[in-house]
């Protein structure tokens, strides 16, 4: 009896552990040098910024290096960079503009063979920033606005017979508007400039062909970006519902908002780094990307939240039995020689193995029935 009970308890504390996955935070990083610092304050939008730093007495593995902020928009950025030791040192440089948009960054790394984030440094950019961005035709029949329909991406259409007009508002550093030179980039389709005082551009792109654009917000004659812009063309806007949308609806210009995260304190490290890591997902797999929540993360892909359905209930069905087998245990310890109490205990230990049989069997007859006979995606693997 005593053996059972130490294995079924090795058993659920392993099942439990090894479903325990993620990042963890933790602090400062130690086991290797970092020389040097990212650098800053940085300028948004100017084409020679660039963090450059080095690592010693690393091994020559593979390291990801994790950049985050949250921006004076409200945006969270979290972009992840893999370089690699070479000799014992690790030799970064990145001149990404994606890691130049207004705000205050860290830098974090993940060292090989582990799940842990360590902090490396901070840095700061300042500069001009995006307001709204939106694209909208005139002259369209469908609209009982002067003419005038605006793109979303939930109905809102513009097609390929009328002109496309792009409007963007950038702000100072200081959230005055940007009087100086703006330029919009279009890919495909060439780029527009021009100034105005109260830091609004709109250009005529003329009529565009069927396709999906991207927009890019730069100031000045440089390469940086200050955000992007996504929207379609279509040929034709008959048959699509709220075909022509009459009041402007800007898609987000930068990197995703995660509201949810912005909620946690930032003093809160440990929990905001696991919520933007859900929101985001992995490196590898995006679509791996979920819902943080008050009870964890909660996957978007239907395949991995059927996985965790099926592992938690393995979980459960693992502890029930552990409890009940432990109940059952005590009541065998305690009976004193009752036949009523040893009878009793035999059947509950009987009952308790037998439920967790099938409950490991189960997830063989799930699959079977999930994917061989009604093909629900996610039972398959």
């Amino acid at each position: 009896m005593k053996k059972i009970l130490e294995i079924l308890v090795v058993f659920a504390l392993g099942f439990f552990a090894s479903a325990q996955t993620g990042k963890i935070y933790a602090g400062d990083c130690s086991g290797f040098n970092f020389v040097g610092d990212a650098g800053g304050p940085f300028s948004a939008g100017v084409a020679s910024n660039k963090i450059a730093f080095k690592l010693t007495n690393v091994s020559d593995d593979n390291y990801k290096f994790h950049f985050r902020s949250v921006l004076d928009n409200g945006a969270i950025v979290i972009k992840v960079i893999s370089k690699s030791g070479i000799g014992g040192e690790l030799n970064f440089s990145t001149n990404d503009p994606d890691l130049f948009q207004v705000g205050t960054w860290s830098i974090q790394v993940v060292k090989p063979g582990t799940i842990f984030l360590c902090d490396l440094d901070t840095y700061l950019v300042t500069g001009p920033y995006c307001g709204p961005v939106f694209a909208s035709q005139t002259g369209r029949d469908d609209s009982t606005a002067g003419g005038v329909c605006y793109y979303s991406p939930d109905g809102g259409c513009i097609d390929s017979t009328h002109d496309v007009l792009i409007t963007s508002t950038v702000y100072s550093s200081d959230g005055s508007p940007y009087p100086d030179n703006i330029i919009q980039n279009l890919i495909p389709g060439g780029s527009k400039n021009g100034s105005s005082p109260d830091g609004i551009l709109e250009s005529n792109f003329g009529a565009l062909d069927a396709k999906n654009y991207s927009v890019k917000i730069q100031t000045g004659l440089i390469t940086g970006v200050l955000c992007t812009y996504d929207f379609e063309v279509m040929g034709s806007c008959e048959g699509v519902e709220d075909q022509c949308m009459e009041e402007p609806e800007p898609i987000s210009e930068g990197p995703d908002v995660f509201s949810l995260c912005d909620q946690i304190p930032k003093e809160n490290v440990e929990q905001r780094t696991a919520c933007m890591d859900c929101t985001e997902g992995t490196e590898e797999e995006e679509e791996d990307a979920g819902v943080w929540t008050a009870i964890g993360c909660i996957k978007r892909d239907p395949q991995i939240i059927i996985k965790k359905l099926i592992t938690v209930s393995l979980q459960v069905g693992g502890g029930f039995t552990l409890i009940t087998f432990l109940v059952a245990g005590f009541i065998f310890s305690t009976s004193q020689g009752s036949p009523e109490r040893v009878k009793s205990a035999k059947e509950m230990m009987t009952a308790s193995v037998m439920g967790l049989i099938f409950v490991i069997f189960s997830v063989s007859v799930l699959q079977f029935i999930g994917w061989s006979v009604l093909k629900i995606p996610g039972f398959g693997s």
